[in-house]
């Protein structure tokens, strides 16, 4: 396992912004951040937890695991829909149904999946 410092998940981020060509402030606003903290992450200056990370890994179209640099490469279309298409209906389904919820609603879910994952 790789040596997860807050430099290196802030170089993965940069990288995939980059890589993505997609504009800091419409990341931040898809995961449910400030900019400025988006920006702060990517410069390696602040801690994150795995909530916001995995908020900005979704927005960013890329896995936890490639912010944590457990995986080496972003996935590109192809990996994204032969993924996709591997899922089963019940998770389609949750798919469908998150993108009807709220922000709000979405933040108590996430909380919820953190608090299960530290059981």
């Amino acid at each position: 396992m790789r040596d997860i410092t807050m430099q290196n998940i802030g170089a993965r981020l940069r990288a995939a912004l980059e890589a993505k060509g997609l504009p800091c402030r419409e990341v931040a606003s898809k995961a449910g951040i400030d900019q400025s903290y988006l920006l702060r992450l990517e410069k390696g200056m602040f801690e994150a937890g795995s909530s916001p990370l995995r908020a900005i890994a979704n927005a960013l179209a890329c896995s936890l695991a490639y912010v944590y640099g457990e995986q080496e490469a972003l996935e590109g279309k192809e990996e994204l829909v032969a993924k996709l298409e591997g899922l089963s209906d019940e998770a389609l389904e949750v798919a469908r149904a998150w993108q009807g919820l709220s922000e709000r609603q979405r933040e108590a879910i996430k909380a919820a999946i953190d608090r299960l994952e530290r059981d």
